[in-house]
């Protein structure tokens, strides 16, 4: 078996219960708040003289921000198109597609999922890191409503679904420390995204990589960089700059 191929198998019984054990979670679960306490110091000198009690404003809602995707990669780059799993994406000609049918992946018990028909990687110059996309038909299921049959955005249930299916994402080489989770709203050439960003060690060496959960229609598609040792902050960079090439083309 070729060396990508072992990777790959690695990299599907790793994330093949994202879209399905990560979200059902998030079905049955209410995130939780967390609660910070914070212990202030004062001396009796520091304390100001109050004549009337001050006017106490009510917490305001911070709203996330909506942001607008719009890119080809950079001058040079080129088109890869995946026909089966209907979508596109732009990449340095030296970083290397490779393509594995689904049906030879997920053999097991899926939990009804209509997976799409390929999982793509696209390999760094060094074969020392890869994207890995991959897709989803959530067409009949509460997952393909939610409250927005406009699919203008992904719900946080989901979301949370989708970022507790990361944090098991671990290999013997890549092991996840942090997680940054990203409140904004993405369109990403059109289709409404999240992200997170998983800071990971590397052989003992830090590394921040991106993953992406996009949305079209009923169609959720993951993006990911997984990184193996001998990776650089540079691939990682590229990586995100690769997936947010990502388009459907349905």
């Amino acid at each position: 078996m070729k060396k990508w191929q072992i990777i790959g198998f690695l990299a599907i019984l790793i994330l093949g219960f994202v879209l399905t054990s990560g979200c059902t979670n998030a079905s049955r679960s209410t995130p939780t708040k967390e609660i910070v306490y914070v212990t202030v110091l004062v001396t009796p000198s520091t304390i100001p003289t109050i004549a009337h009690p001050p006017t106490i404003s009510p917490f305001q809602t911070v709203v996330p921000s909506s942001i607008n995707v719009r890119s080809t990669g950079n001058p040079g780059w080129l088109k890869y198109t995946s026909y089966s799993d209907r979508f596109s994406i732009y990449k340095p000609s030296d970083w290397t597609v490779k393509e594995m049918d689904t049906s030879e992946l997920m053999k097991g018990d899926t939990s009804g999922l209509k997976f799409l028909d390929k999982f793509v990687y696209i390999f760094t110059p060094n074969m020392k890191g890869f994207i890995m996309i991959y897709g989803a038909d959530f067409s009949g299921t509460l997952y393909s409503i939610f409250n927005d049959p406009g699919k203008t955005q992904i719900s946080d249930e989901f979301y949370d679904g989708f970022v507790t299916g990361v944090k098991s994402g671990e290999t013997d080489q890549m092991k996840i420390i942090s997680m940054v989770k990203d409140s904004n709203y993405y369109q990403i050439n059109g289709n409404p995204a999240r992200k997170v960003t998983v800071n990971t060690l590397i052989n003992g060496e830090p590394l921040s990589g991106d993953f992406y959960l996009i949305a079209h229609e009923n169609l959720y598609y993951v993006e990911g960089f997984f990184a193996m040792e001998g990776s650089t902050p540079y691939d990682a960079s590229t990586a995100t700059n690769i997936m947010r090439t990502f388009a459907t083309t349905t």
